[in-house]
């Protein structure tokens, strides 16, 4: 009856820290949360991604709003996946990973969501065809399947080589 707002935390250098996913996964008592592009300066990131990377942290539930804690949870194995959407899936997490213009993108599992968050790209491609730019995910609360999109941003953004896929 009296909701209440409280800012848990703010990225100290004013990047787009926290964009997109906010997955809240039960068994962990946490949430991972996909940041928007992030521009690196010269010589921290890779040139195929056009120095932008997307990073993912896990907040950790707390009774506190004062004592949150964060930490980095991108997958290692997968530094390259541009991460946008997501939604828990099975007993863990599946992403959205736009990929660059080197790397596909596609859904990307990670079925264990505690360090080190490794990955599992479940499909990249469609005929043959890598997909655009994969952005959001649901699973179907009856059957279990999976619905995503994939629009063309990658392309528009300069990250992903021109689509050879409709949206």
């Amino acid at each position: 009856p009296n909701p209440s707002v409280d800012l848990l935390l703010q990225d100290a250098n004013s990047r787009p820290t926290f964009h997109e996913a906010c997955i809240y996964h039960p068994p962990t008592h946490s949430v991972f949360i996909t940041s928007n592009q992030i521009v690196l300066p010269s010589g921290q990131s890779n040139p195929s991604t056009a120095h932008r990377t997307v990073n993912v942290s896990r907040v950790y539930d707390s009774s506190d709003a004062r004592k949150v804690r964060i930490e980095s949870a991108t997958p290692d194995d997968h530094p390259e996946g541009m991460w946008n959407g997501g939604v828990n899936y099975q007993n863990g997490l599946l992403y959205c990973a736009q990929g660059s213009k080197t790397n596909p993108g596609g859904l990307v599992y990670v079925p264990d969501p505690e360090p080190p968050y490794e990955s599992t790209t479940l499909i990249s491609s469609f005929h043959g065809r890598q997909f655009n730019s994969v952005n959001d995910v649901i699973i179907h609360p009856h059957d279990g399947s999976i619905w995503f999109t994939d629009p063309t941003y990658g392309y528009h953004q300069g990250i992903r080589p021109e689509p050879s896929l409709p949206c």
